[in-house]
């Protein structure tokens, strides 16, 4: 009864009922398997990256994961309990990509900058093309001081198809910590 495709394109129109707490899941975690097409980049199909029919697999839970708690935790200053957070959220779904990422975010927020990264590189090893974990990579490497390393990473991210402005305002940020004001200035404006 979802008048939208909105969690249809998402791969979660049959998990609708229990996010929004009108029927009780099955079970907290669950696994899905949807066929679909690919109409984006039709033109591209058939080298070794492109496919037009492919079956997306979704890993769910409701009510389990702590992804965005640990985050918020983290920002809070609550870092031990973040991490515990993170890591169960990891534990659950140790194949996400997503969740990865978040551990690094966790990390980031708690200030182990050598964790954030192992971490995220973890997720970039995972999903070579995932422009956020780039994004988040090189804000941990600007804050680090690694500003050849941030630019770099995060210039990589900016080519990625789909990037936006809050990857031109980051690396805009690591541009001026790095000590570079008109670029930064002339890139953000």
């Amino acid at each position: 009864n979802d008048p939208t495709v909105l969690l249809t394109t998402a791969g979660m129109q049959q998990m609708t009922p229990y996010f929004l707490g009108l029927e009780q899941p099955p079970a907290p975690r669950m696994t899905s398997v949807q066929k679909c097409f690919r109409t984006v980049d039709i033109d591209e199909v058939g080298d070794e990256s492109h496919c037009t029919f492919f079956e997306m697999l979704g890993n769910f839970s409701v009510g389990e994961y702590f992804k965005r708690e640990s985050m918020l935790l983290a920002s809070q200053g609550h870092t031990e309990e973040a991490i515990i957070a993170a890591h169960s959220a990891l534990e659950l779904d140790p194949s996400s990509v997503s969740v990865r990422r978040s551990v690094g975010w966790t990390y980031y927020y708690a200030r182990r900058y050598d964790r954030a990264v192992h971490h995220l590189a973890r997720a970039i090893e995972m999903n070579p093309v995932a422009e956020e974990t780039y994004r988040v990579l090189g804000l941990v490497r600007s804050v680090q001081g690694e500003h050849e390393e941030a630019e770099r990473v995060l210039r990589e991210a900016a080519e990625m198809e789909g990037a936006g402005s809050y990857t031109q305002a980051t690396l805009g940020y690591a541009l001026a910590r790095a000590g570079y004001r008109l670029e930064a200035e002339e890139l953000l404006h």
